[in-house]
């Protein structure tokens, strides 16, 4: 259940459409500059942006993916992207769900819109029958590491990484 305030009563989460690919792109924007600052690794190329435009685009016309966005008073204040995953058949379950993105605007958070946008997407992957979803997040992101701990994600693998 949310605590603090509530989403304002016009949110609408839906599915993403090619008209929300700009205001989608702008919210990115503004969240890799804000991982940019806690580890270069996320630092984006100049065009990154052009990048991200056609990974939202594939991912929106694809069946095994969903962009949903969460829209209030005509704008575009949060996203989410999902798709399906396959691990190597030595696994079980073989196919699982990834959350690869979830971004609500900062005048929006704390408001349950994440939490909304979240349970968007798990119940399209809960739609193909699948049994698990996971997430990537930056550990530097301690607001977002706690959002996910509060919806039950835990810890299981960790990746590191230097400069060669």
């Amino acid at each position: 259940m949310t605590k603090g305030p509530r989403p304002p009563d016009d949110l609408n989460v839906r599915e993403g459409q090619a008209a929300d690919i700009q205001p989608i792109v702008a919210l990115w924007r503004t969240s890799m500059a804000q991982h940019a600052q806690k580890h270069p690794i996320f630092t984006p190329k100049a065009d990154g942006h052009i990048a991200f435009e056609r990974f939202l685009a594939e991912h929106m016309a694809a069946d095994g993916a969903a962009v949903v966005v969460a829209e209030a008073g005509g704008e575009i204040v949060g996203y989410g992207i999902c798709r399906l995953r396959r691990r190597p058949a030595y696994f079980e379950p073989i196919e699982h769900g990834l959350i690869t993105d979830l971004e609500v605007a900062a005048s929006h958070r704390r408001r349950g819109v994440g939490e909304l946008i979240l349970g968007a997407l798990c119940n399209w992957l809960a739609g193909r029958s699948l049994t698990r979803v996971e997430i990537e997040v930056a550990t530097a992101n301690e607001i977002a590491v706690s959002f996910w701990r509060k919806w039950g994600f835990e810890t299981y693998r960790q990746t590191m990484g230097r400069t060669l």
